[in-house]
């Protein structure tokens, strides 16, 4: 069974270390009536001004977050235990392949397939026929749904997601684990 897995508020604790320095960064595109706090609601940024603070700041701030509790633990057990298992983030940053491979690897995560700058997550889940994907982004889910009806889609709780009440939501990765262990 392939397992694709988001890397950002999935794996690790990004929101609370990007918004702070995205804040910092840039306070005349803050928009402080967006109690969600995500980072895309919160700043009135174009493409290219979302771009170049994350190629700022992508060296900076990837090396400080932190790892979900037990994440690398449960992702290797899955890994030990036979199923494959597939980074997949949207990342796409200068560097962003060398980058995240070193986290992953400094963090003894292991893994089969690591994918940057996917683009449309849902046609990457087909391509590489991902079986259960795990993400915090209701649109990355959506379009994986598109591609796929029989994928196993998990929702990683997050403040921006709370409304979506159509997928599976987890709250840690015993959830996760366990949730995986009865499909």
């Amino acid at each position: 069974m392939r397992i694709g897995i988001d890397i950002d508020d999935t794996i690790t604790y990004t929101h609370e270390v990007i918004l702070p320095m995205a804040r910092l960064y840039d306070k005349k595109h803050y928009n402080n009536e967006n109690k969600d706090n995500d980072l895309i609601g919160t700043f009135t940024w174009t493409d290219e001004e979302k771009d170049k603070f994350f190629n700022n700041f992508s060296l900076k701030y990837s090396k400080y977050l932190l790892i979900k509790n037990n994440a690398n633990t449960y992702i290797n057990k899955l890994y030990d235990e036979g199923y494959e298992i597939y980074f997949i983030t949207y990342r796409k940053f200068k560097n962003a392949y060398r980058v995240t491979k070193k986290y992953l690897d400094d963090n003894n995560f292991k893994y089969h397939k690591l994918i940057v700058n996917s683009g449309d997550k849902g046609k990457i889940c087909s391509d590489e026929h991902i079986d259960i994907f795990i993400d915090d982004s209701i649109s990355h889910l959506d379009s994986a749904y598109k591609y796929n009806k029989n994928i196993k889609l998990l929702l990683v709780d997050m403040p921006y997601n709370k409304n979506n009440n159509i997928y599976k939501r987890v709250f840690n990765w015993d959830d996760i684990y366990n949730i995986i262990h009865n499909i």
